[in-house]
């Protein structure tokens, strides 16, 4: 059934922002439904995307590793390449495929989420640049995750990490 003032069935925003935040609420949208499509509203849905934030969270904040394995360095640059290079290409098409930009950094941040980014400096840098990636759906946390790492925490002063073919690579630090 369609959301309106009329039905009594409409979402008061002020609450979601209050119990859940900005950044939870506004991930929370721009993942169920892209633009175009009319937004079919689940409180639980949200829940998911705090507890992702707070994944983040205690992921950039931790100095030692959960996973025991080695971190192969290779496979991290071609997973953050792959997620730049599919970011852009969704944030850029005519659809504005936010839900898959998203779910993009979803999947990295479960592949990785066991690595400490403080005993590893490629995976810093590249989580300084997930932090820009982030930020356009999550302004708040994306901030005070760059500060965790050590960035400005200013994102709106960071170059904004763009895919380059392999001819144009600069390599990571």
């Amino acid at each position: 059934e369609k959301m309106s003032k009329s039905k009594g069935n409409g979402v008061n925003p002020s609450v979601l922002l209050e119990n859940y935040g900005t950044d939870a609420t506004r991930l929370c949208i721009l993942f169920k439904s892209p633009p175009e499509m009319p937004l079919q509203w689940n409180d639980e849905d949200i829940i998911g995307h705090v507890r992702w934030l707070n994944r983040l969270r205690r992921w950039m904040s931790r100095d030692t590793p959960v996973k025991q394995a080695i971190l192969d360095v290779c496979l991290l640059k071609e997973r953050f390449e792959n997620l730049v290079r599919e970011y852009e290409w969704n944030i850029n098409s005519s659809k504005h495929s936010f839900n898959v930009c998203i779910a993009l950094m979803m999947r990295f941040s479960n592949e990785f989420g066991g690595f400490s980014p403080h005993s590893n400096e490629e995976l810093k840098h590249c989580l300084l640049a997930f932090c820009s990636l982030l930020d356009p759906f999550a302004p708040e946390t994306a901030s005070e995750l760059h500060l965790k790492l050590g960035g400005s925490g200013n994102l709106s002063v960071e170059k904004f990490p763009a895919f380059l073919p392999k001819e144009r690579r600069i390599q990571m630090k």
